[in-house]
């Protein structure tokens, strides 16, 4: 059962990187939606290594909180926690519905590099 919700969540989460990427390449004007997805597949990637765990999955869409609850689980986490992380975070949901909300293309393509470094961290946990 856990096996299964883990994959569940990473595969929702690969869907959203995916989808980020694909706009990105083809859609760079699009950058909240962009952020968006990646702001989703970070929160399926922890939360699916937090099932792995068998730790409590929080139901809101907060990263920090789950980044802190996988930190301790395993200090590996450490490695996906910036600046960016943390804008991530604090921009969450807003950026779906707050068109004031400024974001850079630079801002994205670190969003996209750290959700595929959470993916790797989280591949690298779950096997």
């Amino acid at each position: 059962m856990k096996k299964n919700y883990t994959k569940i969540f990473i595969g929702k989460a690969n869907d959203d990187l995916e989808s980020a990427i694909y706009l990105n390449n083809n859609k760079k004007h699009l950058k909240d939606i962009i952020s968006f997805h990646c702001q989703q597949a970070i929160e399926k990637y922890l939360k699916a290594y937090l099932i792995f765990r068998d730790a409590s999955v929080h139901s809101n869409h907060g990263l920090i909180v789950l980044l802190e609850d996988c930190v301790q689980q395993d200090s590996a986490f450490e490695l996906i926690r910036n600046d960016f992380f943390y804008f991530l975070d604090d921009i969450g949901m807003s950026i779906r519905y707050d068109s004031d909300i400024e974001i850079s293309e630079k801002d994205v393509d670190e969003f996209l590099i750290l959700a595929g470094k959470t993916r790797d961290l989280v591949a690298g946990k779950t096997q």
